[in-house]
């Protein structure tokens, strides 16, 4: 009898079940007819106050929000079909897209400054005539704050000059007013510090101000500057330094590569602002952080031949080492941060200087009460207003901003890419009119030829 026994695996019954009941009313209705067709010594009751009844109900009711749960996680995993703001933020991420949940408002400030004239009257004296720097301070009654963001040169040749006082004996200018203007942004800057531990790869550090607009610079305890960059593989950064030559008017600054090892990226969201470092050790500085091109470019290792046609010219700036780690060090924060309240100014509102940080070619040969008395005489005001959208965008356009961040990739495809990004190459650099971008027609290698229109104040 034993050996006539079934396995006990085909002793068990199969019930059919439709998995296609997701709401309510549909799954207590199936359960019911399962426990009528396959429990009918079991469970006889199934009025509305039944204890079988109340059973049913739980499972049909557990069932509904299981599948609503269901249904939600997955409309959340897509960009298109997503409603929670935070996890749009982070499908825009995953496609490329650099969320900013602050911005600053933008404008044009004019400055008056007050300068003895030469001997004979003629022109201003060049020596007395100093650069306003960077950073420099400025406010309206409000209480909003705006930055300088670029020197302003008052010795520069487009400035305005006018006479301001004349000598009365001679009947020559005695003083000149310089009229120059200057781009600033909206913001105040805060410093905090930030203690780290033992090394940790992938250092993650939060700051906790829903306000943050952008990082300005993160300093070690030892003046080690960490860099900003869009991903931890990028080991190149431009940067500016100033233009010595007779150009220096037009363009202040010249665009320099600059490697990167201390190096961290931006991840905001609505509440906070976060800095992620790479995995390198500084004990393991001395090791080769910069990779060589050649193995960059041309993956051939192992290979006689070559697969891949074509090329991406950011590869230049990658490296497979994401940066060193800062560890047993105090960091130093500085960063802009703004408020909806005080970012915008109407017209001529920005009248106070909160800090002039002025820089003369040659202070030490100066009269110091003259140079006192140019400082002093600095004025400044907005002739136009000082305006931004500062609101975070709504889910709608951060959809749309994601979309095209992906579709862009930050490459130069077409000629009209080209051109696209000459025109946003920042102003410090030299500014471009127009920019034409032709293919070579003569050429057997495909290249591309770019011309350029530069304008300054003769036109």
């Amino acid at each position: 009898m034993e050996e006539n026994k079934l396995p006990r695996y085909r002793s068990k019954k199969t019930y059919p079940i439709n998995y296609t009941s997701r709401d309510f009313e549909s799954i207590k209705k199936d359960l019911v007819e399962h426990v009528k067709r396959y429990y009918p010594e079991n469970f006889k009751d199934f009025s509305e106050n039944s204890f079988g009844s109340l059973v049913l109900d739980t499972v049909a009711y557990v069932g509904d929000i299981m599948s609503f749960y269901l249904d939600y996680s997955v409309n959340e995993s897509f960009l298109s079909t997503a409603i929670e703001y935070d996890n749009i933020v982070k499908l825009g991420r995953q496609m490329g897209y650099k969320y900013r949940s602050n911005a600053s408002a933008t404008g044009v400030l004019s400055f008056y400054l007050l300068v003895p004239a030469t001997s004979d009257g003629s022109e201003p004296n060049r020596l007395f005539l100093p650069r306003l720097k960077r950073g420099s301070k400025f406010s309206n009654n409000n209480g909003s704050t705006y930055i300088l963001e670029e020197d302003v040169d008052f010795a520069n040749p487009a400035n305005e000059f006018s006479a301001a006082s004349v000598n009365p004996t001679t009947g020559n200018p005695a003083d000149y007013v310089c009229k120059a203007f200057g781009v600033v942004s909206s913001g105040e800057i805060v410093t905090t510090t930030h203690n780290v531990g033992a090394f940790q790869r992938f250092l993650r550090i939060d700051i906790e101000d829903p306000n943050v607009t952008d990082v300005i610079e993160v300093l070690d305890a030892n003046g080690h500057k960490y860099y900003e960059v869009n991903h931890l593989s990028q080991n190149i950064v431009f940067t500016g330094i100033a233009n010595k030559g007779a150009d220096q008017y037009k363009t202040p600054l010249i665009m320099k590569p600059l490697p990167v090892p201390r190096r961290y990226t931006v991840e905001q969201n609505r509440t906070t602002t976060s800095l992620q470092f790479g995995y390198v050790s500084e004990s393991n500085l001395a090791n080769e952080l910069i990779s060589d091109p050649a193995n960059v470019v041309l993956e051939t290792h192992g290979k006689s031949y070559v697969t891949d046609r074509s090329f991406d010219p950011t590869k230049l700036i990658e490296t497979d080492k994401l940066g060193v780690v800062p560890s047993n060090t105090t960091l130093t924060i500085k960063y802009r941060r703004n408020t909806d309240v005080t970012a915008n100014s109407s017209v001529e509102t920005v009248n106070n200087i909160t800090f002039a940080d002025f820089l003369f070619s040659n202070i030490n040969s100066l009269d110091p009460t003259t140079v006192q008395t140019v400082e002093t005489s600095l004025e400044c005001t907005n002739e136009t207003p000082i305006v931004g959208n500062i609101q975070a965008p709504s889910s709608e356009e951060l959809k749309h901003r994601a979309y095209g961040s992906f579709t862009s990739q930050n490459r130069a495809v077409t000629l009209q890419d080209y051109a696209a990004l000459i025109y946003n190459m920042p102003p410090m650099f030299g500014a471009v009119k127009r920019v034409n971008v032709l293919r070579d027609a003569d050429s057997n290698k495909r290249n591309l030829n770019i011309y350029c229109l530069s304008e300054d104040e003769a036109g």
